[in-house]
């Protein structure tokens, strides 16, 4: 891997990647009407800064990465069962918690990745990058702010919303407690 990552043709490559599938998912999400297909592309956008971090292969932009791909599966998945929620008030609440978390809202376990990758994007002199990661993540806003009018609006709660409700939480305490997560991590990653 880090015979891949010091060639210069491969890493720019990589690099382009990276900040293409950020940037253009995240416009395209916002552009998409369909809920269920804009979390699609919000997936593909966090696959984006996903690979941003693996590329500048830091110990801290690796632990950001781990970190990162751990907040955006409890929030994406939290916002998928909330689309199924049955209730409109519970399912409102999960998707506010889990959208929360995926923007990268603090206290929720979201903000700290976000906010660790634009600190080491420009602490590597992309201050260009940082400014266009912070772009997307207003079209992340956008998109999921657009998404909470069309949630369903029938009564009786089911299992999705209960357990978006509790993705929802357990970002909201993970965030509120980062240095758990930092500390498993550190075991994990040396």
């Amino acid at each position: 891997m880090d015979l891949i990552l010091t060639h210069p043709i491969i890493w720019n490559i990589l690099f382009a990647l990276g900040i293409s599938l950020a940037v253009i998912f995240a416009a395209m999400a916002y552009a998409e009407d369909r809920l269920v297909k804009s979390l699609i592309f919000l997936t593909i956008s966090a696959a984006g800064w996903l690979l941003i971090l693996f590329i500048l292969n830091t110990p801290i932009s690796i632990k950001t990465a781990y970190l990162l791909l751990l907040s955006q599966v409890i929030g994406l998945v939290g916002l998928l069962l909330s689309i199924n929620a049955k209730r409109q008030d519970f399912g409102k609440a999960a998707y506010i918690l889990c959208a929360f978390s995926v923007i990268g809202l603090p206290p929720f376990i979201g903000f700290w990745p976000k906010f660790l990758t634009y600190i080491n994007v420009v602490k590597d002199g992309f201050i260009w990058l940082g400014a266009l990661l912070g772009i997307t993540t207003l079209l992340i806003l956008f998109t999921l702010l657009k998404g909470l009018n069309k949630l369903s609006t029938q009564e009786k709660p089911n299992t999705f919303t209960y357990i978006a409700l509790g993705l929802g939480v357990v970002s909201l305490a993970l965030g509120f407690f980062p240095k758990i997560v930092f500390e498993l991590f550190n075991s994990f990653i040396r």
